[in-house]
């Protein structure tokens, strides 16, 4: 087997595995170090999420910069007039640019790989330093998420500098897409709207996966009226999607089923939600483990009204043998079947009504949490996802 030398670049230090970009990153690194590859991660550390780079000495070297990237009224502000979006601007560093410089000037390496087009910002450091192919590993078609976001947002000035910040990050991926050896999709959606912009290099779609042995369930699914939701609540788009839950379906379910309980695991909630209170709900703030968390469950829902990419809590629910309720944007990217082994609505009415029917029927949701399992093991296991990595290497290297 061919081995690589990768040079793997991130905005922030995949740890803990408490997101979705953090299991799709971090598993890549773990998985590619598995298989024998040589793995040197250039990493931010954000003052946010700082993590202590020797967590990850054991799977590849790190070298990592301090970076604060914390929103301010002032950076907001100015976003408004500057051509390059705010977004961006947060993740510029002198000093994380002279890392790269350092690590590219010691060592060669076969492939570059940037977890997320934020860091398309470096791409001409990298062609100065390195004649290695460089890749994107795209985690989301961002721009596609404010524009969500905006669409869904009543307040009319932030709805407004929503837009504006969806125009100038789809101007700044466009830009900076052509200028990649090769894009890894994590979507299918995500593949179909580079291909429409009209990249023609190296373009293939890798979902993230699921580590089958942590998320296997500890014992066989069985029915409680126990609703959960496990995310970042720091993402906006959980958030917005909480609310609209909360808001619109939430009061109509317990109506009708006052035994039912609702369950919020997620970092930093902001206060708009820490503050609400409905019957039987609960919030666990952030976690230690994710699938223990979810093994006290049955339902498992992901009320995204905007987002992108991939929800790999969804195949991790999934893995768990927990039954899913999603919308169609929250379950985008995943080779799922409506009535089989995940349940679809978009409408507050819809949703209201499969709860009332899953609360009511407890074996339908038994057997479509079953075929859950079964396609979580067939299609999204890391061990078969990282041969797609490796074979894509191979393709854009040769």
């Amino acid at each position: 087997m061919q081995h690589f030398s990768i040079l793997q670049i991130a905005n922030r230090i995949p740890w803990p595995l408490n997101d979705g970009g953090n299991i799709a990153t971090y598993n890549v690194t773990r998985h590619l170090h598995r298989r024998g590859h040589r793995v040197v991660l250039v990493t931010l550390n954000t003052k946010k999420h700082y993590q202590d780079p020797e967590l990850l000495d054991e799977l590849s070297a790190v070298h990592a910069t301090d970076i604060d990237t914390s929103l301010t009224a002032w950076g907001l502000l100015r976003g408004l007039w500057s051509a390059q979006p705010y977004n961006v601007e947060r993740f510029r560093s002198e000093a994380f640019a002279e890392s790269l410089v350092g690590v590219l000037q010691q060592e060669k390496f076969d492939i570059i790989q940037l977890e997320g087009s934020y860091l398309s910002v470096y791409l001409p450091l990298l062609r100065k330093y390195s004649a290695a192919p460089v890749l994107l590993r795209s985690h989301n078609v961002e721009y596609r998420i404010w524009q969500r976001l905006a669409k869904n947002t009543r307040h009319p000035i932030k709805r407004f500098y929503l837009k504006d910040l969806a125009r100038k990050i789809r101007k700044f991926e466009l830009h900076w897409l052509a200028k990649y050896d090769g894009v890894i999709a994590i979507a299918d959606q995500d593949e179909a709207t580079y291909r429409a912009a009209g990249f023609a290099r190296h373009l293939r779609t890798i979902n993230g996966g699921v580590d089958l042995a942590t998320f296997r369930p500890s014992r066989p699914p069985e029915f409680a009226p126990r609703i959960c939701f496990l995310g970042s609540l720091e993402w906006q788009p959980n958030v917005q999607g909480l609310h609209w839950f909360l808001n619109q379906v939430w009061p109509e379910v317990v109506r009708h089923h006052p035994e039912a309980q609702f369950h919020v695991a997620g970092k930093n909630p902001p206060p708009s939600l820490a503050r609400l209170s409905a019957p039987g709900l609960t919030f666990h703030g952030m976690v230690p483990d994710a699938a223990e968390f979810l093994d006290a469950h049955h339902l498992f829902i992901v009320p995204l009204l905007s987002g992108g990419g991939m929800r790999l809590k969804i195949v991790e629910a999934m893995a768990n043998g927990k039954c899913v309720l999603s919308t169609h944007i929250g379950a985008e990217g995943i080779a799922c079947t409506h009535g089989k082994d995940i349940f679809l609505a978009d409408r507050p009415a819809k949703w209201t009504a499969i709860l009332r029917e899953l609360l009511t029927s407890p074996e339908k949701s038994v057997a479509v949490a079953r075929k859950g399992m079964e396609l979580a093991a067939a299609k999204y296991s890391w061990e078969a996802i990282i041969a797609q990595f490796e074979a894509f290497y191979r393709e854009v290297g040769a």
